[in-house]
């Protein structure tokens, strides 16, 4: 992972300084929104349990016990291009939510169920019959997106992009679905034990994408996010993101402005 991560950071920079020592102005103001896709892994939690018999104490429920996490995020973006439209860099305000769940939250099945050890001592264990639980953090941050044109303005117009996004939370929820109702006494337990999702929430990665209309007109781009990767350590408390992919939409429209020296 720190290998990827230098990686990217290196290309940032790269690219980063070579518009630095070219004039820049303000070309497009937007938004833009992105559903992507997180491949996940249970963190490996002693205390969760298929059965309570002693012989699947040490079996990892990372096969029998689903994970899952989807990313949306959706805001506004000012892009800065060079004098001959190649280089672009792109930055603003965004919002961004994340979604995990462990099990199945929404089940209604006594049959679909793990169980969660919340008390043991030397003569007793207890534990409690659990659905699924499903994470919600919500954040604001601002994105760094610099994209390479390798060919001339045109209606159709390919291009490539790396990016990062530093993001603040503000607002988090957990929820556990029990099996029984009468055990939602001990949702508090249960939330402490897995603990809270990270304050500070940030991803690399790149992507390419396809932008339609023309230069000085309104435009529209659809991106197809390769892997990219979730750097900051807890982003959930309920399961390990792996990679990202997906896409992102983008809707701009032209604005004249100063150019900015550099």
């Amino acid at each position: 992972m720190k290998v990827k991560i230098l990686f990217t950071l290196f290309l940032l920079c790269f690219v980063i300084s070579t518009i630095n020592a070219q004039n820049l102005k303000l070309k497009y103001i937007g938004v833009d929104v992105g559903m992507p896709f997180v491949v996940t892994q249970m963190h490996n939690h002693d205390f969760i349990r298929n059965e309570t018999a002693p012989r699947y104490y040490e079996e990892s429920m990372s096969d029998n016990l689903s994970s899952s996490m989807t990313i949306t995020y959706g805001g506004l973006t000012a892009e800065f291009m060079n004098k001959n439209n190649r280089l672009g860099i792109t930055t603003g305000l965004r919002y961004t939510n994340l979604y995990s769940e462990l099990g199945d939250a929404s089940s209604e099945s006594v049959k679909d169920f793990f169980y969660l050890m919340y008390k043991q001592d030397e003569t007793n264990t207890e534990y409690l019959k659990i659905n699924g639980i499903k994470q919600v953090s919500h954040y604001l941050g601002i994105p760094l997106e610099i994209r390479c044109y390798p060919f001339k303005p045109r209606i159709f117009r390919l291009y490539f992009k790396v990016a990062a996004d530093i993001n603040l939370q503000f607002l988090s929820n957990t929820n556990v679905k029990f099996v029984n109702n009468e055990m939602e006494i001990y949702e508090k337990e249960v939330k402490d034990k897995f603990g809270k999702p990270s304050a500070l929430y940030s991803h690399v990665g790149a992507s390419m994408g396809f932008r339609f209309g023309k230069d000085d007109r309104p435009s529209f781009s659809y991106e197809l996010c390769l892997p990219s990767f979730i750097v900051t350590p807890n982003s959930s408390s309920l399961v390990k993101p792996e990679a990202i992919i997906g896409f992102q939409l983008n809707y701009q429209l032209p604005l004249k402005s100063k150019e900015v020296e550099k």
